[in-house]
């Protein structure tokens, strides 16, 4: 069974995964996923000076770089999961919240609310 939408999709992807050929050059998937590699395996280099001369440098793993990198391949695959937590609600009885991205929390009532947990 053929859907129409389906095959929209399908050719509007299509188009898109051309024109990012064109404009960029190359196969566009490949590039972003060299670097993401590249963001995953982040060094920082630090110089050690005295005197107004370099006396060392270190090449070190980027902890924090290598984490935002994480969180932006988390991100892409929707693989993040809830942040939960448990409060009392009226009447003493609990009350899940569920942070669901954006700073967004759920009331006691499933409504999404700005005020922070």
């Amino acid at each position: 069974m053929d859907d129409p939408f389906v095959e929209a999709g399908q050719e509007v992807h299509k188009r898109l995964q051309e024109l990012l050929n064109e404009k960029v050059g190359g196969n566009v998937l490949a590039k972003v996923a060299l670097r993401i590699k590249q963001g995953l395996n982040a060094k920082v280099t630090k110089l050690a000076s005295y005197e107004g001369k370099f006396k060392d440098t270190r090449h070190l793993v980027d902890f924090g770089e290598r984490g935002r990198y994480v969180d932006r391949v988390i991100d892409i695959f929707g693989a993040r999961a809830p942040m939960k937590h448990w409060h009392s609600g009226e009447g003493g009885g609990p009350v899940l919240i569920m942070h669901m991205g954006e700073g967004k929390n759920l009331d006691g009532d499933g409504n999404k609310s700005d005020t922070p947990a």
